[in-house]
């Protein structure tokens, strides 16, 4: 039975599984419909003109990335919460409940092992989420407005309350049109949350290429480049040292004076690069030059534009899963920097994304059933492997043996 209060879904999340995924994308999956409103993967072709180079490039991207696509990747978080429904609740006292949050909604059980949802809140319906600062509830509480309904839910730590509100936050920013939007309010709140998480108490360290790149991180935020690498046709003029950038948890923009390579934006489920930093926060559905969705689980970076390769935290290092390279870390760096560092490469070779996604298609196109980023061989394909080659084997020595008999017969 529910709990009183708390609003019952006339239709419930469900997909459509006789619907199979695309070939040509390892993020897309089955349609997803919630309520009468349905998300799909758009596939548009735009021309992007990189300032360093003369001629225009014209690159497949999805304007959204389809909500399903983080279904196939499971629960997103999940954990412990206090949750209280409305007001008029018994005895008007927050209860421990056990929620489950994904792409499309947030679930609540009443522990861990209890399968049977007592609420559910479709993300379309969270219209508002406020910080209740100095409440009788403590310094966690956060508030989300439901078609109207207000529901309070205590975390256990500052942390936990940041990463719960960030990402509720990011993973509706997504169904949205733009993955950066907004429900929290006021907007400054989200900042702040972002900062406990990015930006506060990390001491500064060194960032390091497989492609001889240098950057130190201070604990101010300010990121120098010490060392550029490889130079690439058309920076005969740029000087490492004239490149420094500032974070502060949420943004990563040129430095004043800073020669400008572009733009970054965090908003702790996606993570975007603007090529005309000038405009990124004055109009909110400009498309962006890329765009990666963060796996919290698996600590990788999923790329929007599918012809890119992920990169996947392992201890202290970022690597590709597509042998591009790999950047190490020594000190206390935020994360999201060091991938802001590599769309900083891509934006400097902004051919090689040409090259990649031509590449990608070939190998797709030869292959149509297979993803060849993750693509390993199966049992099967083993199996069949090692029968070739043992009956391969297996002719050779025939071949030998009916050698030497007819060798020792013509002796004779």
């Amino acid at each position: 039975k529910r709990k009183r209060g708390i609003p019952r879904e006339e239709e419930k999340i469900r997909m459509d599984s006789s619907t199979t995924a695309p070939n040509n994308s390892s993020l897309a999956s089955p349609t997803v419909s919630t309520k009468s409103v349905r998300f799909q993967e758009k596939e548009v072709e735009e021309e992007i003109k990189v300032e360093s180079q003369s001629k225009r490039k014209k690159l497949t991207r999805i304007r959204s990335i389809p909500a399903d696509a983080f279904l196939k990747r499971g629960i997103y978080q999940n954990g412990s919460l206090k949750f209280l429904a409305g007001k008029g609740s018994l005895l008007n006292v927050p209860q421990r409940t056990f929620f489950r949050l994904n792409a499309i909604q947030l679930s609540g059980f009443k522990d861990e092992e209890f399968e049977r949802e007592i609420c559910d809140f479709s993300l379309t319906e969270i219209k508002k989420i406020s910080i209740l600062r100095g409440s009788k509830y403590g310094d966690f509480a956060f508030e989300m407005i439901v078609n109207g309904n207000p529901f309070t839910f205590v975390a256990e730590s500052k942390e936990d309350l940041a990463r719960w509100v960030i990402n509720i936050d990011g993973l509706l920013s997504n169904l949205a049109s733009n993955s950066f939007d907004s429900v929290i309010q006021p907007p400054e709140e989200k900042k702040e949350l972002l900062g406990s998480l990015y930006f506060d108490g990390f001491r500064g360290g060194t960032i390091s290429s497989s492609l001889e790149e240098e950057w130190r991180y201070e604990p101010n935020g300010t990121v120098r480049c010490l060392q550029l690498g490889r130079k690439i046709e058309g920076e005969e003029n740029l000087v490492a040292s004239s490149i420094v950038y500032k974070w502060d948890g949420e943004r990563f923009e040129p430095a004043e004076n800073s020669a400008s390579l572009g733009a970054g934006h965090w908003s702790g489920v996606f993570i975007g690069w603007y090529l005309d930093e000038g405009m990124i926060y004055t109009s909110g559905t400009r498309e962006k030059f890329l765009k990666y969705f963060y796996d919290i689980n698996e600590r990788e970076y999923l790329p929007e534009l599918s012809s890119l390769t992920a990169w996947k935290w392992t201890r202290h290092f970022l690597a590709s899963k597509f042998n591009e390279g790999e950047w190490s870390v020594e000190g206390s760096v935020p994360e999201p920097i060091v991938m802001f560092l590599q769309m900083i490469r891509y934006t400097r070779s902004a051919n090689h994304i040409h090259a990649a996604a031509q590449k990608h298609a070939e190998i797709e196109k030869s292959s149509p059933l297979i993803s060849a980023r993750t693509h390993t061989p199966s049992k099967v394909q083993v199996s069949n492997n090692n029968h070739i080659v043992l009956g391969s084997v297996i002719v050779g020595l025939t071949v030998v043996i009916a050698t030497l008999f007819v060798t020792k017969w013509w002796k004779r």
